[in-house]
């Protein structure tokens, strides 16, 4: 993460308050080569309750690619595993993660990036 955090230079990075939050902010803080600012957010519902929440959205607005590597790849045949019914959920970290970008990202508020940066 650090790694691209240094390549792309974000002006903001956002973080969920919890244990493993402040673990990465401090980490962020120590490694990133300039100056940026981290927000951190506190999530209150449950991650099956969020991925639920932002779905409508999710399958409005993301995007797949279909020429990423074996990582992305992975990445999203994780995310496409989940399933309503959490008892049959071993792996929804992926999706999280997604659910948590519609839900305090900058959907619709994105500035225009060179689509030559993701290789389009």
């Amino acid at each position: 993460m650090i790694t691209m955090i240094n390549k792309y230079q974000p002006q903001i990075i956002k973080i969920e308050k919890n244990h493993e939050g402040l673990y990465y902010e401090s980490e962020i803080r120590k490694k990133v080569t300039r100056n940026i600012i981290v927000q951190k957010f506190h999530s209150s519902e449950n991650k099956h309750e969020k991925i639920l929440g932002q779905s409508g959205r999710m399958i409005e607005h993301f995007y797949i690619r279909d020429d990423a590597g074996e990582e992305y790849n992975q990445f999203i045949a994780e995310m496409y595993s989940y399933n309503k019914d959490k008892k049959y959920d071993k792996h929804d970290d992926c999706i999280d993660n997604v659910a948590m970008f519609f839900k305090h990202g900058t959907v619709g508020r994105l500035k225009t990036l060179d689509k030559s940066i993701l290789g389009l």
